[in-house]
C-alpha cells in the first residue's frame, strides 16, 4: 500500500502547531503567577493570564476536534465519491462495508474419516481466526459460532476445543447445546485498541452421511482464507468459496491432501463450502456418463 508522506507531514505540522499554542498558553499562565509578574500592572497581568488560559483551551480543543473532524470528512468523502453513481439500494451496502472495523485471517483444517460399511463420515474441523481491529478507534468484536446437528447416529456433533487467545493467554469458552446444533458465544466484553488483535479457535466433530456438505461463515471480512483437507481414497471432496472470482483450476473432486486459498477477501456472511462424496458412487456415475466405445 502506498504511503501518503505529504498527508503525514500535514498531520504532524497541525499537531505541532496546536501543541505549540497550548505550550505558549501554559507559559503565559506560569509567568503571570511567577514572582516577576508581581511588579506588573494588574491589568496586564489579568489580561495575560486570561490569554494564556485561552491558548491552552484552544490548543487542547483543536487537537480533539481536528482528529474527529478529519475522520468524518474522510468518511463522507469516500462514501460520496464511491457511491455517487450507485443505485440507492446499493448505497446502504457501501456504507455497511465502509463501517467494517475488523479484518480476519483464517485457516480451516479438515479431516474426513470414512466408515465405509456404515456409509457415514466423521467430519473433524478446526478453524483458527485472528481478528484484528483495523479502525482508528476502540472496538468490540462479536465472538460466536457453532456446529450443526445432522442427527446421524451414532454420535451427536461435539465441540472439542473452543476459546480465545489474547496477549498469550488462552481463555476457554463453554459451548452450549441447542436443538439443532451446538454453539458458543463469548460473554466477556472485549475491547480491542486500533491495530490490536485476538485469536479464536474452535475444533469440532460431526457424524454425517457419506455424501454431504459443510458450510462455514463469519460476520467479518476474511483476507485470503486458507482451507486444507485430508480426504481418504474412499471419498472425493472439493472446496468452494462464495466469491465473485474463480477460485481455482483443476479437478473438481479429489482425494488425498487438498489445499485451497482464496486470492482475495471473503465478504462478511459469504461462505466456504466443503463437499464430499463416496468415491465408489462418483466412479459409477462417471462410468455411466462416459460415452460407450
Amino acid at each position: 500500500m502506498p504511503v501518503d508522506t505529504e498527508g503525514k507531514s500535514r498531520k504532524l505540522a497541525t499537531m505541532s502547531f496546536l501543541l505549540l499554542i497550548s505550550a505558549l498558553g501554559l507559559c503565559l499562565i506560569l509567568i503571570m503567577h511567577s514572582e516577576i509578574s508581581k511588579s506588573w500592572d494588574e491589568l496586564a497581568k489579568g489580561l495575560g493570564n486570561e490569554i494564556g488560559k485561552a491558548f491552552v483551551i484552544a490548543g487542547l480543543l483543536g487537537l480533539i476536534i481536528d482528529k474527529a473532524l478529519k475522520q468524518d470528512l474522510i468518511r463522507n468523502a469516500v462514501a460520496a465519491a464511491i457511491g455517487y453513481l450507485l443505485p440507492e439500494s446499493l448505497k446502504a451496502e457501501l456504507v455497511w462495508m465502509y463501517d467494517q472495523k475488523f479484518m480476519v485471517n483464517q485457516t480451516f483444517v479438515i479431516r474426513l474419516d470414512h466408515m465405509v460399511a456404515e456409509k457415514r463420515v466423521i467430519f473433524h474441523g478446526h478453524y483458527t481466526r485472528i481478528i484484528q481491529n483495523n479502525s482508528g478507534e476502540k472496538a468490540q468484536p462479536r465472538i460466536s459460532g457453532g456446529a450443526d446437528e445432522w442427527f446421524n447416529p451414532p454420535a451427536e456433533s461435539q465441540i472439542i476445543k473452543c476459546g480465545i487467545t489474547r496477549k498469550g493467554k488462552f481463555t476457554p469458552i463453554v459451548p452450549v447445546k441447542g436443538i439443532v446444533g451446538i454453539g458458543y458465544q463469548c460473554a466477556e466484553k472485549i475491547e480491542l485498541e486500533p491495530g490490536d488483535s485476538l485469536q479464536v479457535d474452535m475444533a469440532y466433530t460431526m457424524s454425517v452421511p457419506e455424501h454431504g456438505m459443510e458450510i462455514l461463515t463469519h460476520n467479518y471480512p476474511i483476507n485470503e482464507p486458507l482451507v486444507t483437507l485430508d480426504v481418504p481414497d474412499t471419498l472425493r471432496a472439493r472446496v468452494a468459496f462464495s466469491h465473485r472470482a474463480i477460485v481455482h483450476e483443476g479437478p473438481v473432486l479429489e482425494s488425498g491432501q487438498i489445499s485451497r486459498r482464496l486470492a482475495g477477501v471473503l465478504l462478511p456472511y459469504a461462505d466456504i463450502r466443503i463437499y464430499w462424496h463416496s468415491a465408489k458412487d462418483i466412479e459409477a456415475r462417471e462410468k455411466a456418463a462416459s460415452p460407450q466405445a
